[in-house]
């Protein structure tokens, strides 16, 4: 594996996958997960949510 990561990273000049940098709304919610100020609820509440926007209609 190493090998073909080697050999990918020289035929494309660089890495063989993109890397973004995250936008401001991504770091705000990872330094809210670090802080421990999370939403968090119960799998009922999330399967709930899910149900009623799939029954939504396009």
């Amino acid at each position: 594996a190493i090998r073909l990561f080697y050999r990918q990273t020289i035929l494309r000049r660089g890495l063989p996958f993109s890397v973004d940098i995250p936008n401001d709304v991504t770091v705000a919610a990872m330094e809210a997960a670090r802080r421990g100020e999370l939403e968090t609820g119960s799998f009922e509440d999330l399967a709930t949510r899910l149900s009623v926007t799939s029954a939504r209609p396009l």
